[in-house]
């Protein structure tokens, strides 16, 4: 069954109260326009452009953030083997998957890492 909206507001992306947000990924339009988005819903961002920098970026401000957003294809280091790592820093890191394309076994090792939100695209992250 589809729920229909029930006002305008309801699609909107909550404000953020200046939560911290880290957005990992490897093209820089997608980081670039991720941050963008997030901060118009004033959420604070910061960005990394592969596995190996967001681990370095999460270690410095596990405290403060809130959510990471994960593209799970990524050379060097890819989002499941990122989360691993994220998770020793922090088991409760809350994270949500992204990615511009569908792999079901990327999905599914993303599931097996822990990840339960998933999102087919950056453009759309109110539907996560």
């Amino acid at each position: 069954m589809v729920r229909e909206p029930q006002s305008p507001d309801e699609n909107e992306l909550p404000k953020g109260a200046h939560s911290l947000i880290l957005v990992v990924d490897d093209e820089a339009p997608v980081r670039e326009s991720t941050r963008i988005s997030l901060e118009s819903y004033e959420y604070q961002v910061l960005t990394a452009k592969n596995g190996r920098e967001a681990i370095d970026l999460y270690a410095k401000h596990w405290q403060e953030i809130s959510l990471v957003l994960l593209d799970l294809m990524m050379p060097l280091m890819d989002g499941p083997a990122t989360l691993r790592v994220l998770k020793r820093i922090n088991p409760d890191v809350e994270v949500v998957a992204m990615s511009g394309l569908s792999s079901k076994g990327m999905v599914a090792a993303a599931a097996g890492e822990g990840i339960q939100r998933f999102c087919l695209s950056h453009l759309r992250l109110r539907n996560c």
